[in-house]
């Protein structure tokens, strides 16, 4: 799969952006989880870099160096709590190597069975049906690099989809996560639907 179907928009906000889109109208956002084959669509903005990503059918999109999902667990009175997962994309977009990762936290994931909709909070590691979001992006252009992390979004998060077998103690290093979230953070607008193979997990002492 070339640029005509896996297209990154940036541009400076004082231009206009013309996106290259594999489905609909360009910059059109989704309006739900597009389902459980391997994708990722984002489109919005982060930092004032319109965004337009719609990687449809990960297995076949050619400049797609990686995409792979991260497990995350913390020490609880219980066992292992699981409090956040990652997800990673490495591609070649628009002749540019870029690196982008969504992250999503909360106090313990495995309390809400899914579906699950969690409200966006300020804070790491929320508790209850609330979650942190956080987007990072990594690039380097003739023009500049781009080296941003942004948390504090607020809107939506929610979880689809949650496969994989667990161990003796309750890590899940295998599987799918799927979701979707409509998040806003001062004049940034995102949407994103995923669905992301998991191949690693961490334990944070």
């Amino acid at each position: 799969m070339r640029l005509a179907a896996l297209a990154l928009v940036l541009c400076p906000l004082a231009a206009a952006a013309e996106a290259v889109t594999t489905a609909g109208a360009a910059g059109e956002p989704p309006s739900a989880w597009l389902g459980e084959r391997p994708h990722l669509v984002l489109v919005g903005t982060a930092a004032g870099i319109p965004l337009d990503i719609r990687i449809e059918d990960i297995e076949a999109a050619e400049d797609v160096v990686r995409f792979a999902g991260k497990r995350e667990y913390r020490p609880g009175e219980g066992g292992w709590r699981y409090t956040n997962f990652e997800i990673l994309l490495e591609a070649v977009l628009d002749g540019v190597e870029r690196t982008i990762e969504l992250e999503l936290e909360n106090h313990d994931l495995r309390e809400h069975a899914v579906p699950a909709e969690f409200a966006l909070a300020a804070e790491n590691f929320p508790e209850g049906e609330r979650a942190f979001f956080e987007v990072q992006m990594e690039w380097e252009t003739a023009d500049g690099s781009v080296n941003e992390e942004l948390g504090g979004w607020t809107g939506t998060a929610t979880l689809l989809l949650e496969t994989g077998e667990a161990d003796a103690e309750g890590i899940v290093p295998d599987g799918l996560i799927g979701g979707f979230v409509a998040a806003e953070r001062g004049t940034d607008r995102l949407v994103a639907s995923f669905t992301v193979p998991v191949t690693e997990t961490e334990r944070d002492e």
